[in-house]
């Protein structure tokens, strides 16, 4: 009984983690869903985000992150960090937007500790250059 799986990732407990897109004209009910080992459903909080797409675990730090397609309202995508506290039923969800992207798509960490997210982008009326590209994020994450 949920919509539009996306992101999909395990934690280091071995919990997958799936994030939701919802439906996409509707800005805000993106929620994640996490199951144990068992496919037993554990939590399914909220998270304020519009079309989650993608989700990442950084290697370095554990900190979970998301990208936000944002159908409703393409400039409120972007990269996000979650952090989730619990992973059952009373489990919470804060989101940090750490940078604006155009219509992300999908993402993975790079062996060099750097985020690469592909962006479908814009079109720019009239024109004939293909807007999607590949970003790289760097920094602590």
């Amino acid at each position: 009984s949920v919509d539009a799986p996306a992101g999909i990732v395990i934690d280091k407990h071995g919990h997958l983690v799936v994030g939701h897109m919802g439906e996409v004209g509707v800005a805000g009910d993106s929620l994640l869903t996490i199951y144990d080992e068992s496919g037993r459903l554990l939590a399914s909080p909220k998270t304020g985000l519009s079309d989650i797409v993608g989700l990442a675990y950084s290697p370095k730090s554990g900190k979970l992150y998301a990208i936000d397609f944002s159908w409703a309202d393409p400039k409120a995508g972007g990269l996000f960090r979650i952090d989730l506290s619990g992973e059952t039923k009373d489990a919470t969800v804060k989101t940090e937007k750490l940078c604006s992207l155009d219509r992300p798509a999908a993402m993975a960490l790079g062996n060099d500790g750097a985020l690469y997210v592909a962006e479908f982008g814009t079109q720019a009326e009239g024109s004939t250059v293909r807007p999607g590209r590949l970003v790289k994020i760097e920094g602590d994450l």
